[in-house]
């Protein structure tokens, strides 16, 4: 199986266990800790397990679209590989990072674009998806691949 038909049936599953999906609501029904960076903070957010807790971290100065699909970034790491400090690996191994990166964002753009919706405006360009929901057109092409 691909890495994204890995994630996409992760996701799907996802969906049927919570019977949500809101990242939000999916965060706080797995007991994980949602902590508030500083706006002057370099990062938008992270993820981090200490101790048997997960803590998602996010930025205070995002926007809302921002802030939704950073939680949801980190969400994934703490799904697909919640042993993986990112704080730790920005640090130290931003190469290895890059591929944990890369499977949150596909985590993120599976949850928070659904078939449905992509369905009902496959007459529209990946531009103008990006525009009516607000994230980069790069995520929203990673989505249709």
């Amino acid at each position: 199986m691909s890495r994204g038909a890995r994630i996409k049936e992760i996701v799907r599953r996802l969906k049927i266990i919570y019977g949500d999906d809101s990242p939000l609501e999916i965060i706080k029904k797995r007991n994980i800790v949602l902590c508030y960076l500083d706006e002057k903070s370099v990062s938008k957010g992270a993820y981090k397990k200490f101790l048997g807790t997960q803590f998602i971290y996010i930025n205070t100065g995002l926007s809302f679209f921002e802030k939704r699909l950073t939680y949801t970034h980190e969400l994934g790491h703490s799904i697909i590989h919640p042993d993986v400090d990112t704080f730790e690996l920005k640090r130290t191994d931003p190469i290895s990072l890059t591929k944990y990166e890369n499977e949150a964002n596909l985590f993120a753009i599976e949850l928070l674009i659904s078939d449905e919706f992509l369905e009902e405006h496959k007459q529209f360009t990946t531009e103008q998806i990006s525009r009516m929901l607000g994230y980069h057109e790069s995520l929203i092409k990673l989505r249709l691949q």
